[in-house]
């Protein structure tokens, strides 16, 4: 026992000198430099951000609607109020090249003044250096000694940073005290020491406790084996009376399931003993794919995953969503799993929820945020307010705008729109003067933000505005009208729309606002993701709308069907620039009704692409349609187009079967697709060269990058160089494909397919994490070249110019590139035997 004990001591001493060590001569100083440098990267980021606001000032000086004067003083007026830090005391300076300061929010006497040969208690030139600096490097930190904030009797060492901005020949700068920095940095020591003393004693505790239990464990042998008797009966009646829900599987014996899970599940105990547990767990997606459960893996005593999503079936058929946990147990010579269910449905139709609230809260706050400029109606202003109400009503200048009349000092409207008057026709009123009807606008600056419009309308008894310019020359009216535009900027309020549609007029009508919205989730920050989600919902609802126009036009179809989606939508991913990629799939008929059936859904394709069309969805130039008869057939015509597709080595054979491999039921049926999934994965299990001819055919496309880094370009049709950033999305879009069809996989969407690869350990966590964000960032790129193309009046496309990337983008982009071709690498290895990528 004295062995014991000075084991225990000496490992225990040796334990907290390697931790003191540790803390002492490594944590805390590296914990010191990062807090220096944190405090270092904030105000380089701050100077960065105040110097952005010179540039803004500087850029309406050269457009003209500034001065360099007038751009001048607003710069200074917002630096000077520009403050941050804990007590709104820190601020930002602004000195010249002479050097001579510009402007000090604390030190006002120095404004206008020669700094030469101003110099801090150390005999430093503060602004000489900044000056020095910003010749030599443009920018860079500097440390001194200055007074504190706006103390003037305390002067302490400060670290700070300057930029130089060039078109005004000035410098601006902030900085931090290094008393400050330290102070943090003593407060920080003194609580890890305070926590480290607290682990050691905790620590010490433990094992004193741990020595105490070792020499007690022979004393405790005999009461442990007694109470190990008595604990079965325990441990089930703890079960019981859980109140999480459970399931007993004991191998090769009946389930035994708790009170809670029995409820939840709908069955009686007698009931339940009859099952297997195959009766109530479906199979996840990645236990379809290794071909067995994981609790069967983990009762032969084999790897398995031991937690995961699931979906629970109750005894009225009904699922519900839930994360399993596996535990293994054993009881004397018996052995088997612990199975805990928690039901997750609500909690995932929450977040679902919590999303698009989240996003359409993004999209009404871009709206609020843009410029009362950019909603304003029209105005014309009438020669003379003499007029009677009824000749201004008919006025041709008031339909679509605001007719306006000029008063001695202001302008005044009509409080109602022509279209939506109160009065009657033939009423008196409107025989009367139009001036008896007339309101007064207030004005608002066309740069207002459009919450701050809204706020003054509604503090204001919802007096309409008047939106003038800078010289104060009226450009439009705001009022009620405008503001009903923010439901306007809704998804969901669209999607309503577009199901409740009575007519293919109004679906394509409705179907011109989305663009906008597409347009303003983007600038508010939502998820690019999502944002592809939302674009594909859009255009199944459109297409499901446009089937049941066609079953109205053209009567009840002949079979079942299901409309079926590729490409982009099937994936998911839609953008703004996409044309349709759709097929039709309908159950096999008798020889007799072939005809008939395959002139019905001819029809209905051709019907349906062009109101698609008319929408906004171009059609597809290859004519991969459901209005072409070669994408129109029944289950066995398209279980035979696969078979052939997969069989042959022809270039056109391929680039079809790779649009086809993304299909999804758009409308219809999903029975009909999924066995024509089905059909596919026995296709290409008996036809294992194809992945070989399929890998050969996705490598023949490399990132368009050269030798030494340089973009490789593409002429457009209308004469520009550029990036085709789809083909570079389909590249990793490739990727996922061939593995997700070898794998057999049935999500088709991208992420969703390197997700399923990762979970099944055919990619790890790094390389999914590298190619979700390298999908994601170009997703991104094109999705706002698109945005930006209609700023500029322009037609949505793939087309990207490097020269309208930052350099950031350039670089991140080419990292990208250098990634896919290292994925490419590998895609090859596993296809094709060689480490070529072509």
């Amino acid at each position: 026992m004295k062995s014991f004990f000075f084991r225990s001591i000496f490992i225990t001493l040796l334990t907290i000198s390697l931790f003191v060590v540790a803390i002492f001569l490594i944590v805390m100083p590296t914990l010191e430099r990062s807090i220096l440098e944190q405090k270092r990267e904030m105000i380089r980021e701050l100077t960065t951000s105040a110097w952005n606001i010179l540039a803004k000032f500087q850029n309406d000086e050269q457009s003209g609607r500034l001065t360099q004067q007038q751009a001048q003083q607003q710069s200074i007026e917002q630096i000077r109020n520009l403050h941050y830090g804990h007590e709104m005391k820190d601020y930002f300076w602004i000195n010249d090249m002479h050097p001579r300061m510009v402007n000090h929010p604390y030190r006002t006497d120095l404004d206008g003044k020669d700094l030469s040969t101003y110099s801090d208690p150390d005999g430093k030139k503060p602004f000489v250096e900044f000056v020095r600096i910003v010749r030599e490097k443009g920018a860079g930190y500097f440390t001194y000694r200055w007074q504190w904030k706006d103390d003037v009797t305390r002067v302490v060492p400060k670290v700070s940073y300057v930029k130089g901005f060039k078109p005004w020949n000035w410098i601006i700068g902030t900085g931090v005290y290094l008393d400050d920095v330290h102070r943090e940095i003593r407060q920080m020591k003194q609580q890890l020491v305070i926590v480290s003393l607290l682990i050691l004693g905790i620590a010490a505790t433990l094992q004193f406790f741990l020595v105490l239990e070792g020499y007690r464990t022979e004393k405790s042998r005999h009461r442990a084996e007694k109470a190990l008797r008595a604990s079965e009966e325990k441990y089930r009646t703890l079960v019981e009376s859980a109140g999480e829900r459970i399931i007993m599987i004991p191998a090769g014996e009946t389930l035994f399931a708790n009170q809670a899970m029995l409820t939840w599940l709908g069955y009686t105990a007698e009931e339940f003993q009859g099952l297997k547990p195959e009766d109530i767990l479906e199979a996840s997606e990645p236990e379809t794919t290794r071909g067995g459960y994981y609790f069967q893996s983990l009762l032969r005593g084999e790897e398995g995953l031991r937690r995961y999503e699931t979906r629970i079936r109750h005894k009225s058929g009904e699922y519900s969503q839930a994360v399993v946990s596996l535990s293994p147990f054993r009881l004397r010579d018996r052995h088997g799993l612990i199975l805990t269910a928690s039901d997750i449905t609500f909690a995932r139709e929450r977040e679902a929820a919590q999303e698009r609230v989240l996003a359409e809260l993004n999209a009404s706050l871009g709206f609020l945020n843009q410029t009362c400029g950019h909603i304003c109606t029209p105005i014309e202003i009438a020669a003379n307010n003499a007029i009677s109400l009824q000749e201004a009503l008919e006025r041709p200048e008031n339909q679509g705008s605001r007719l306006l009349f000029r008063g001695d000092s202001n302008f005044f409207g009509l409080g109602f729109s022509a279209g939506h008057h109160p009065f009657a026709d033939g009423s008196p009123a409107l025989n009367h003067p139009v001036s008896e009807f007339l309101v007064p606008y207030q004005e608002i600056d066309e740069q207002a933000p459009i919450y701050d419009a809204y706020e003054r309308f509604f503090a204001r008894d919802c007096q309409p505005m008047l939106v003038v310019n800078n010289a104060g020359k009226p450009l439009g009216a705001i009022d009620f009208r405008n503001f009903v535009q923010l439901g306007d900027y809704s998804p969901t309020l669209l999607h309503f729309q577009i199901a409740q549609a009575d007519s293919p007029e109004t679906l394509v009508r409705l179907n011109r606002r989305f663009p906008e919205i597409v347009k303003v989730l983007f600038r508010s920050g939502a998820n690019t993701h999502y944002i592809n989600q939302i674009i594909t919902h859009n255009a199944d609802l459109i297409l499901k709308r446009a089937v049941e126009f066609s079953m109205r036009d053209h009567g009840t179809p002949p079979a079942r069907f299901a409309f079926m989606v590729m490409g982009s939508e099937g994936r998911c991913e839609q953008t703004l620039a996409t044309d349709q990629d759709n097929a039709l799939i309908y159950e096999d008929v008798p020889d007799h009704r072939t005809q008939e059936t395959r002139r019905y859904f001819l029809e209905m394709g051709d019907f349906v692409c062009g109101l698609m069309a008319q929408a906004g969805y171009s059609l597809c130039e290859g004519q991969v349609m459901a209005r072409n008869e070669k994408w129109c057939g029944p289950l066995t015509y398209w279980r035979t187009t696969f078979t052939d597709w997969i069989g042959t080595s022809e270039a056109e054979d391929l680039l079809q079967a790779k649009i086809f491999f993304d299909f999804r039921c758009g409308f219809g049926e999903q029975k009909l697709v999924t066995e024509l999934r089905e059909s596919l994965w026995a296709s290409l299990n008996s036809m294992p060269q194809f992945f070989f001819l399929l890998a050969r055919n996705v490598l023949i496309f490399q990132p368009p990058v050269g030798l030494f880094g340089h973009f490789s370009l593409t002429r457009t049709p209308d004469g520009r160089e550029a990036l085709d950033i789809k083909g570079v999305m389909a590249l990793i879009v490739d990727f996922a494909r061939i593995y997700a069809l070898k794998y057999r996989i049935p999500d088709v969407n991208t992420v969703g397919r390197l997700n399923a690869l990762r979970k099944l350990g055919h990619l790890s966590d790094q390389a999914f994490d590298e190619m979700v964000q390298a999908y994601g960032h170009l997703m991104k790129l094109r999705l706002d070249n698109q945005i930006r193309s209609m700023r500029e009046n322009l037609i949505p496309d793939n087309f990207l110019v490097p020269a309208h990337l930052t350099s950031i983008d350039q670089k991140v982009l080419r990292e990208i590139f250098d990634h896919i071709k290292n994925f490419q690498v590998r895609l090859s290895y596993d296809f094709t035997g060689t480490a070529s990528s072509v």
